[in-house]
């Protein structure tokens, strides 16, 4: 389902392919379901390797859910490294609800909406290699 919604840009340094889809739930001027509007960028590899991930705009609440910029917190940058095994991964969770990332004190909602968009850009980065052409490095 997430295909529809993509939009991927692709850049290629051997042998590492970086993916930005734009689901719905972060695309820039949507509102989502807690009514906060996101843009972000999410690079991964074909594993569905997080390379990294950034909150671009937001519109959360000074001093609770705009923890996710990183200039005021460390947070997001824990999705580097990590990967998603499946779309039932229970590591792909805040804290409260059994999995693996902090949530902010007084603000849940915002780390829930981020780590569930991290993990399916991840697994949307694990379908591309039957989807894309193979591409070959500038200049080549």
């Amino acid at each position: 389902m997430l295909r529809r919604w993509a939009k991927v840009h692709t850049a290629s340094i051997s042998p590492v392919r970086t993916i930005s889809p734009s689901p719905p739930f972060l695309k820039p001027r949507r509102r989502t379901a807690i009514l906060a509007l996101y843009s972000s960028w999410v690079g991964a590899d074909f594993s569905g390797t997080v390379l990294g991930a950034r909150v671009t705009e937001h519109h959360e609440t000074p001093g609770l859910g705009d923890k996710i910029e990183l200039r005021l917190s460390d947070w997001i940058t824990h999705f580097s490294g990590k990967t998603i095994g499946a779309e039932n991964d229970a590591h792909w969770a805040v804290k409260k609800d059994g999995g693996d990332f902090d949530q902010f004190t007084g603000a849940t909602i915002t780390p829930r909406a981020v780590v569930n968009a991290v993990k399916r850009a991840g697994l949307y980065a694990q379908t591309l290699p039957a989807q894309l052409p193979q591409l070959t490095a500038c200049g080549e």
